[in-house]
């Protein structure tokens, strides 16, 4: 192969020829073993052309606009995702390289081989340097060179592959016979020539336009010209061609100049690239922009390595070496000081980086849109017509396990049974729990009584925790919670840290939420305009158990034997963060890791590590690189925080809009409307009001409108209890919440199935009523509402919505029903296939963009330090001009 690249380079270098056509052919021999190897040696030529490194194995417009986001490019990429060659043909569909190889191990005639090769110079200059262009060419022009042959376009059998070489691209044709008729493999000098003349037609036919008007238009001139005047026109011209290298260099100066051809990135640096960036994308998160500033610090650790080592890559060097060449010729022009050079170099280099990081992200980003597993049409629609008719419903009675729980913890605490049943009772009053009095006298009756100052510190914190939101949600008043917290024993930090929980407790348990069609629909009768108030969010919870059993495994924990020192650096590093959102303070953290690196013999920048997370504002670990890092220090520990995609209430939009309901005077025609208008608007008055206070705003707004008399508004609910109790305090007591679980993957499932929000909906809330599961509709609602958001936004994240095969095990068995899988497996080898091949091309074109960026900042960098340099000459002609004149 070095030798067919170097043959090139040669010939373009001794003949001095800007387009070298070489054409070569293998012809049938009557001797049959002979024949045979001639035909094995054609079909193995396509896999050379079409397999080898550098060969562009897709359009790379077709990839950018795969990357933009639409559907068609989307689409075109996925369907023809070169994962095996990067062969094209006349017909204008990808080629199945394996059937073209069958037919020529089986082709009786002459076929020929011919490389086209251009110069980088003027393969830039005439825009040849993507296989976009020489496939356009090849498709005008080699049906005329085939003719030039005498084989006519209907027995013409054609394929090719572009192959972006440095200082040469090239592309590799294969033509022959359909119905063999050329017996002659040897083209006439006459022919070559012809053959010749056709593709260079084309190639440089806009060259060749431009130049001829030039000569044209310069003709004119001249001829109309004196010959006083012919002298001024040369003058004119030869400083028109220097206006024309001054643009150059001022467009080179704003970063707008054309790079050459990207070096070569052979298979291995191109698997590890493509490792490297899947795994970035795996870690970063499911929402928000695709910016390296917005990035937690384990993703900008990963994208820092990743983009240092693409930097040192050999093939780069020689164009990293002239872009600092660059910046301290520039910097020479304003100091000799050799501590002022480096600065600026550095400068420079981390300017790059910069630039670098932000391609490495969005490959990522991008990459991982092609990842997800692939849903299969026919088992969704299964899937969808089993849930339609599901029977079965949670076994669970959330209420009676977190009551259970309650009195526990009352009865930790030092409250006796009666005690227990009267705080119990009066939070029954307030909020709707499935539990009736018999159930409840049961529960006292089975739990222990238990001595408070048995607990240990942990336990009773969390204890202690747990009773002061139980005695919140009883209707208990903040000043007698502080009271009791404030002779609890505990030390001043985990009694500030409970306050605080009750707070969000007290938010959380009073907050109400309108799905978009509810508040459309009050907003219109209340007569007012006012934006929909819910923004989809995520809730962490940190789950104790799995904390401490992380902590405990992790002080004994070692690398697994095949990490390499990279991957322990930025798996020490995400383990440090993990403690640090895990509350561990920041010596006992230092203790550990310190611990660690000693366990596995060293591990590099670890003193970096430490400082950069005491630093860092971080966020919790993300369920992939918590797999990585257990996997790496083989750790049996689960997922120590619980996440749940919720609906967060903009406050200031929520109280703008209030404001305006209680102005609202619209007359409402229908009184079922109107008894509705006017529960859900004292649902939103709860918020910020008091029972009464509800009450008399209703009966105002009543009355302005007209809508309902004084005694129909007393016939309303409009005092509801509490629905969300129990899924508030289920955390607390790390109870899982099977509802919650079964709404969330019910909804995933139908969502990747196709579904629309309403029609989703409509299938679980139909389910509700016919499995007589009876969860509130408001709260399917909400679930349903917040997984749909959530599951939208990651889709344009390029996540969409996928459930475990556990999972959707679990969601079968409890609805009673018997249907596949709807995913697409990632150990099917059609998987692997292609993730492997599409991770390659992002690969392979993030590669070209940092080798682009680099470029593109030299010769920015050069073209400013000329600029700048020809300013200083004209200063000092002009300083000159003045001093000799004076």
């Amino acid at each position: 192969m070095a030798d067919r690249i170097d043959s090139l380079i040669s010939e373009h270098n001794k003949m001095k020829a800007p387009f070298i056509c070489k054409i070569k052919f293998n012809a049938p021999s009557r001797f049959k073993a002979e024949n045979a190897m001639i035909q094995q040696k054609n079909a193995a030529h396509i896999q050379y052309i079409g397999t080898r490194p550098g060969v562009e194995n897709v359009d790379e417009s077709q990839l950018r606009e795969s990357i933009a986001g639409t559907s068609a490019g989307h689409v075109r990429y996925i369907d023809e995702r070169p994962r095996s060659h990067g062969l094209f043909s006349g017909l204008g569909e990808k080629p199945d390289m394996a059937a073209i190889q069958e037919e020529l191990l089986h082709h009786k005639g002459v076929v020929w081989r011919v490389v086209l090769s251009l110069t980088e110079e003027d393969a830039k200059k005439l825009d040849y340097t993507d296989r976009k262009s020489w496939e356009t060419a090849l498709r005008a022009t080699v049906p005329d060179a085939a003719a030039k042959m005498g084989i006519g376009e209907t027995n013409l059998r054609w394929v090719a592959a572009f192959h972006q070489e440095q200082g040469h691209p090239h592309v590799h044709l294969v033509m022959w016979e359909n119905q063999p008729k050329r017996r002659k493999g040897k083209l006439s000098h006459a022919e070559r020539v012809d053959v010749q003349k056709t593709f260079q037609n084309v190639i440089y036919a806009e060259e060749r336009s431009r130049l001829f008007q030039e000569k044209t238009a310069t003709r004119d001139l001249i001829r109309d010209l004196s010959k006083n005047e012919l002298v001024d026109v040369v003058s004119v011209l030869r400083d028109l061609r220097k206006a024309h290298k001054d643009v150059e260099l001022e467009l080179q100066s704003m970063g707008a100049g054309t790079t050459g051809i990207s070096p070569k990135i052979t298979n291995p640096y191109a698997a590890e690239l493509a490792k490297r960036i899947d795994e970035i994308g795996e870690a970063m998160p499911q929402k928000g922009r695709i910016a390296y500033k917005f990035m937690p610090v384990e993703v900008k650790a990963a994208v820092d390595e990743t983009t240092k080592w693409l930097l040192n890559q050999h093939s780069f060097k020689e164009s990293i070496e002239k872009y600092k060449g660059a910046v301290e010729d520039m910097t020479r022009q304003y100091t000799f000081k050799e501590a002022d050079i480096k600065k600026a170099i550095d400068k420079a280099m981390v300017d790059l980086e910069k630039r670098v990081s932000q391609h490495v992200l969005r490959a990522a980003a991008e990459s991982r849109k092609f990842v997800g597993r692939t849903v299969i049409p026919e088992k969704a629609a299964q899937v969808v017509e089993a849930f339609s008719q599901a029977m079965g419903k949670p076994e669970q009675n959330l209420d009676h396990e977190v009551v259970t729980k309650s009195v526990e913890a009352l009865s930790r605490y030092g409250y006796f049974p009666d005690r227990q049943e009267q705080i119990v009772r009066k939070w029954m009053d307030q909020a709707k729990l499935n539990v009736s009095e018999e159930d409840l006298k049961a529960i006292i009756a089975k739990v222990e009584t238990f001595d408070h100052s048995e607990l240990s510190g942990k336990e009773k914190v969390q204890n202690t925790a747990a009773v002061m939101k139980i005695l919140k949600l009883s209707g208990h008043e903040n000043e007698y919670i502080s009271r009791l917290l404030d002779r609890s024993g505990l030390n001043e930090e985990d009694v500030t840290s409970i306050k605080a929980s009750m707070k969000q407790l007290e938010k959380k348990a009073n907050d109400i939420y309108l799905g978009e069609v509810e508040w459309n629909r009050l907003t219109k009768n209340m007569g007012v305009t006012a934006a929909y108030p819910w923004v989809p969010g995520e809730e962490v919870t940190l789950l104790h158990d799995q904390k401490e059993a992380f902590i405990k495994e992790l002080k004994k924990a070692s690398f697994a034997a095949n990490v390499s020192d990279s991957e322990k650096g930025y798996t020490t590093f995400c383990v440090n963060v993990a403690l640090k959102q895990l509350g561990v303070a920041d010596n006992e953290r230092s203790d550990i890791i310190l611990d660690l690196a000693q366990r596995s013999g060293g591990i590099k920048g670890i003193n970096n590590i430490l400082q950069t997370v005491n630093e860092a504002e971080t966020n919790y670990l993300k369920k992939q690189t918590w797999s990585r890092l257990s996997a790496n220090l083989n750790l049996k520990s689960d997922y120590p925080w619980h996440t749940e995609d919720i609906m967060v209430r903009d406050t200031d939009k929520f109280r703008a809009a209030v404001d305006e309901f209680k102005q609202a005077a619209q007359k409402l025609v229908a009184p079922d409307e109107s008894k509705w208008t006017a529960e859900t608007l004292a649902k939103c008055l709860r918020l910020e009001h008091t029972g009464e206070d509800v009450k008399l705003e209703v009966q105002q707004w009543a009355s302005r409108t007209g809508n309902l008399d004084e005694s129909q508004v007393n016939e309303l609910d409009l005092l509801k209890k509490r629905t969300d109790d129990s899924q508030i305090l289920s955390k607390q007591f790390g109870i899982k919440d099977q509802v919650n679980e079964l709404i969330t993957n019910f909804t995933k499932v139908l969502i990747a199935a196709g579904l629309d929000k309403e029609q989703l909906k409509k299938i679980i809330l139909d389910w509700n009523k016919r499995s007589g599961a009876g969860i509130d509709e408001d709260r399917i609602g909400k679930l349903v509402d917040s997984v749909e958001k959530s599951s939208r936004d990651a889709e344009s994240w390029g996540r969409p919505p996928v459930v475990s095969k556990k999972d959707f095990k679990n969601l079968c068995d409890t609805l009673k029903v018997n249907t596949d899988y709807i995913w697409e497996g990632r150990n099917s080898k059609d998987y692997r296939s292609y993730e492997s091949g599409h991770s390659m091309d992002f690969a392979k074109l993030l590669w070209k963009q940092a080798w682009d960026a680099v470029e593109q900042e030299r010769m920015r960098t050069h073209a400013q330090g000329e600029m700048l340099k020809r300013q200083m000459e004209r200063q000092r002609i002009y300083q000159a001009q003045r001093e000799r004149d004076e």
